[in-house]
């Protein structure tokens, strides 16, 4: 079981992530509805609602790649202060100070920097917003199929779209799938944007490894409760499957352990309730290799 404090680094690793979430969820919200709501109308005008449907999202997609840039920028920032203690025993503060406040005023960056990690990130977020365009026109189109082979007048057609709209996620008051692509991007960026920050040559040389935490409640995924209290090193290829998020809505987090920790000793994972040490299925990658 983690330390008060480790799990206080825990809460701010969430709190910096919920931030961004709530930020981004309620725009996510209100495309959803547009989407929905386009489609409802281009029926009822006797338009294919299936085309609406790209149109209508489209907005989504920078939406995630901004929502992925600042939680790229402020899980580096973290991830520096978290460092800074250490880097000031061997006087190499001033580089990072500046860092820190470079990413915490996000227009000191150069537009060259900010376009470089866009680019970046780019294919990730097509290949995310292909997937949901793909996966809500589909819901439709089988709901147009239905409709026509079930010959209905538009009140029941209507049903039908509002019924595979609610089966997409997509209600009048929330767009579940939606906010959950844009939270799970998010983290991910999050967790990129940590990672890369470990691999500056001035912070790995300081670096010993990781510990796994998890927040200790009783939603914790077995297979993640299994995890809690490893540690290992830096190099190590658990590192290459486990490092968080390891699952959808994950809440687990790394604690960085440095060269002279007393916690800088393995400690390997354990069957807890027969449970495997393990990332979610589809989800044994760590995010700062897959997208940097």
């Amino acid at each position: 079981m983690a330390t008060a404090k480790k799990l206080q680094q825990v809460a701010r690793f969430e709190a910096d992530q919920r931030k961004l979430h709530r930020i981004g969820s309620a725009s996510a919200a209100r495309i959803g509805r547009r989407v929905r709501l386009a489609a409802l109308g281009a029926y009822r005008a006797r338009r294919d609602p299936v085309s609406s449907v790209r149109a209508e999202l489209q907005p989504l997609r920078g939406l995630i790649l901004d929502g992925m840039l600042a939680a790229y920028l402020q899980g580096k920032r973290r991830a520096l202060l978290n460092v800074k203690p250490k880097l000031r025993d061997r006087a190499q503060l001033s580089v990072y100070d500046e860092a820190i406040s470079t990413l915490r005023q996000l227009a000191g960056l150069s537009v060259e920097d900010l376009e470089a990690i866009r680019i970046t990130l780019g294919p990730h977020v097509t290949t995310t917003f292909d997937q949901l365009v793909n996966g809500v026109q589909g819901q439709v189109s089988d709901a147009v199929l239905e409709i026509t082979e079930q010959q209905l007048h538009t009140q029941g057609g209507m049903a039908v779209l509002r019924k595979a709209f609610d089966d997409a996620g997509i209600t009048p008051e929330h767009s579940y799938q939606i906010e959950n692509i844009f939270r799970t991007q998010t983290q991910l960026a999050y967790s990129g944007g940590r990672w890369s920050t470990y691999q500056d040559p001035a912070i790995d040389d300081i670096l010993w490894g990781f510990e796994y935490v998890t927040v200790g409640d009783d939603r914790v995924r077995p297979n993640h409760e299994a995890m809690d209290g490893t540690r290992l090193p830096k190099s190590h290829p658990f590192w290459d499957s486990n490092f968080p998020p390891n699952g959808f809505s994950c809440r687990c987090s790394v604690i960085e352990i440095f060269d002279g920790d007393a916690e800088a000793t393995e400690q390997l994972p354990q069957l807890i309730n027969n449970a495997q040490p393990v990332a979610d299925l589809g989800w044994g990658f760590n995010a700062g290799n897959v997208m940097m």
